[in-house]
């Protein structure tokens, strides 16, 4: 939607801004933008997307391919929601009523975690100022959440970081549970993020995604002792 390009938009300049003030910053930016331009040379990627990407769009022929693409992928999701509906007939009314129940509520607090833009966004559109006009508000009217009681600590800068995601934590008494919800990329600095696509070593002999595996282990040392604090906390009461 226009809100949410906004605030997309809002937070890249926010980005570059702070890139061009931090030295440190713009360096770890061209560092990251050099070792995915050897990742994609090393892999033959970059000639994948070369003819993929590249040369239809100098030939015109881009959003041809695109069109094509999205008619294919459009007669896989009816393909699909087919499948889904002779599936879902065989399961029993009450689990899936729970499943819907539990993944929307989860998204609610998955789109919170992205600002008061994107609530507006999404399924509120007719909020008022006076209910988004602060980050835990925004985060309590949609996720139907006590903003003082429940709203355990949150971390929602402007998105230009590369080394913590913003994301904040919260009790969601609906379905007894504690909940960190992380925001995506949605700023220069979490696209480079995804870019660093090198494996690397996670979780005791695992492999995993560079970028996502470097902010996995930024993301716990920031809030893993709030985490385990707070259910210390609850299992005491």
């Amino acid at each position: 939607s226009m809100r949410g390009a906004v605030a997309f938009v809002t937070s890249t300049a926010t980005d570059i801004v702070g890139a061009i003030l931090n030295p440190q910053k713009l360096r770890k930016w061209m560092d990251t933008l050099t070792q995915f331009n050897s990742y994609l040379t090393a892999t033959g990627i970059g000639e994948e997307l070369d003819e993929a990407i590249l040369k239809p769009l100098w030939r015109g022929r881009l959003f041809d391919n695109l069109k094509i693409l999205n008619d294919i992928q459009e007669l896989q999701d009816n393909w699909d929601q087919r499948l889904s509906h002779l599936s879902t007939e065989a399961i029993q009314k009450e689990k899936l009523e729970e499943e819907l129940f539990m993944g929307h509520r989860m998204m609610r607090f998955a789109t919170a975690a992205y600002g008061a833009e994107m609530v507006r966004s999404a399924l509120d559109q007719g909020a008022t100022s006076e209910e988004l006009n602060t980050v835990d508000k925004s985060i309590a009217f949609h996720t139907q959440i006590d903003p003082e009681k429940d709203i355990v600590y949150v971390n929602v800068g402007d998105g230009g970081d590369m080394t913590t995601l913003r994301y904040f934590i919260a009790i969601d008494h609906q379905t007894k549970q504690v909940v960190m919800a992380i925001r995506g990329t949605l700023s220069i600095s979490g696209a480079l993020v995804d870019m660093q696509a090198m494996d690397t070593e996670f979780c005791n002999g695992g492999r995993a995604h560079q970028g996502m595996a470097e902010m996995a282990h930024q993301l716990w040392t920031h809030c893993g002792p709030k985490i385990q604090k707070l259910f210390v906390d609850e299992k005491e009461t």
